[in-house]
């Protein structure tokens, strides 16, 4: 965020097993050691907390928080019921919860339920991460999106935060922009180039000597 401790479960028809493969899973890059893989077979179920190194597949379910070093690979049968914090998250079936990941050098993803006005608590998240990192500044610039118009198509939401985000680099460190806080002109001259906060605007920042933003 090494062994991992959990809390067995016996389902009704299904009994809690785990099992452990020794290859290790070749898709997935620069994975911290030890490059250990869990599986979690389809049809069985784990409750508790998951936290450890290595790669975690999950065929059946998860009833609980997986907090990891390494890789969540989540397979089509796949469901986790908890939140997921993890340098390498790849979903193929469902998780029901937040999701914490790393989707670049220094950039970070947060995808969370927030049934009320999500503003007071990402101004908190913001004010919590801003400050001094073993003597230097750290500032955060964060990008926004929400499902309020409707869309909940992750890489649509994915690609409206990025350009919320380079909208926010663009105009200076530090701070967070909401993507529907955006004019259309904002939008459309963001989007001419090939430019977005993950693919070159840290390029562009070279030599910058303001404080480290992440």
């Amino acid at each position: 965020m090494g062994l991992f401790g959990r809390q067995s479960k016996m389902d009704s028809d299904v009994e809690t097993v785990e099992a452990v493969l020794p290859e290790q899973y070749e898709e997935v890059p620069e994975l911290p050691t030890p490059l250990s893989t869990t599986t979690i077979a389809k049809g069985v179920t784990v409750t508790g907390t998951l936290h450890g190194e290595g790669i975690i597949q999950i065929e059946g379910t998860v009833e609980g928080e997986i907090d990891l070093t390494g890789a969540v690979v989540v397979k089509e049968t796949g469901l986790v019921k908890g939140p997921v914090t993890a340098d390498t998250i790849r979903v193929a079936g469902c998780i029901s919860g937040d999701v914490v990941a790393r989707v670049g050098g220094d950039e970070f993803l947060v995808c969370m339920d927030c049934p009320v006005d999500p503003r007071p608590l990402i101004d908190r998240i913001h004010r919590s991460l801003e400050g001094e990192f073993e003597g230097f500044p750290l500032s955060v610039s964060m990008g926004v999106a929400t499902t309020d118009d409707g869309v909940r198509d992750y890489d649509e939401l994915f690609r409206r935060a990025d350009v919320a985000l380079y909208h926010k680099k663009r105009g200076g460190r530090g701070g967070f922009v909401f993507y529907g806080d955006l004019t259309e002109e904002e939008r459309g001259s963001l989007l001419e180039g090939e430019h977005t906060a993950l693919s070159g605007i840290d390029a562009d920042e070279e030599g910058d000597a303001s404080p480290a933003d992440r």
